[in-house]
């Protein structure tokens, strides 16, 4: 499992996240935690308004993960085992 951190308020700047997994591993989900307002809570009325989500702008390649950071967002990549077909 990996996890990254962006704080960078700028939506206009991009970041790109390219990792090399170690061999016989492969990237099987990534979630992000952000939200346009900066100042989101969950609240009774509201419970889910912040909360995990899986991302959809990334990109798998053999051993290696390509990923798109939102701005202020915590970013965690959940990785397994290579099944034997692979």
């Amino acid at each position: 499992m990996s996890w990254s951190v962006r704080g960078q308020r700028d939506r206009n700047a991009p970041c790109a996240l390219e990792l090399t997994l170690p061999e016989g591993l492969r990237p099987v989900e990534h979630l992000e935690l952000t939200d346009d307002d900066l100042s989101a809570v969950n609240s009774a009325d509201v419970p889910d308004r912040v909360v995990p989500r899986r991302a959809t702008a990334r990109a798998w390649r053999g051993a290696r993960a390509s990923l798109n950071l939102s701005p202020v967002s915590w970013n965690i990549v959940r990785f397994a085992p290579l099944s034997p077909q692979e």
